[in-house]
């Protein structure tokens, strides 16, 4: 699948496109929306991925593309809005999600725990590319670049430092 990584700033992704346990090339999973400087990610079948890519770009104009075409062929992803709300996309609609670190894709659990111990969202994805067959392929970096995202930078910095003394 892939792996897609949030730290409170950076949105980070790896770039493998594997299909049926070949690594078959390599493509941006991630994108920012010029108009509002809104970030997404997005993991699973490359066609849906890429179909909800456009949708976003294009400002959500009307419902979400479909995101499962069948039990084989699915896909996932998640918005970050400039204000850090983080909008998930599922087959089943999209929902907002209150987190400091957010990960998606197959080697979510990876990334996460690298960022639990401080790691920042690039550094995560290499750690799940180490560990995740279907993560790897280089990783591509987006930055929330405003005053929100520093003072989210920060709140995570500090959770960071709690959990590490508890």
């Amino acid at each position: 699948m892939t792996t897609i990584a949030w730290d409170g700033n950076m949105l980070a992704a790896d770039r493998l496109v594997a299909y049926r346990g070949g690594r078959m090339g390599a493509v941006a999973k991630i994108a920012r929306r010029e108009s509002d400087g809104a970030l997404i990610g997005s993991c699973g079948s490359l066609p849906l991925c890429q179909a909800l890519h456009r949708w976003f770009i294009a400002g959500e104009e009307g419902d979400p593309p479909k995101m499962e075409y069948d039990k084989d062929n699915f896909a996932s992803g998640f918005i970050v809005r400039q204000c850090g709300a983080i909008d998930h996309i599922t087959s089943v609609g999209m929902y907002r999600v209150e987190a400091l670190l957010y990960a998606l894709g197959s080697g979510a659990d990876y990334a996460l725990g690298a960022m639990s111990i401080g790691a920042d969202a690039r550094r995560a994805v290499e750690v799940a590319s180490q560990w995740d067959n279907s993560t790897g392929g280089g990783v591509d970096v987006l930055f929330l670049a405003d005053e929100n995202a520093r003072e989210l930078q920060e709140r995570v910095r500090q959770a960071v430092e709690l959990e590490k003394i508890a």
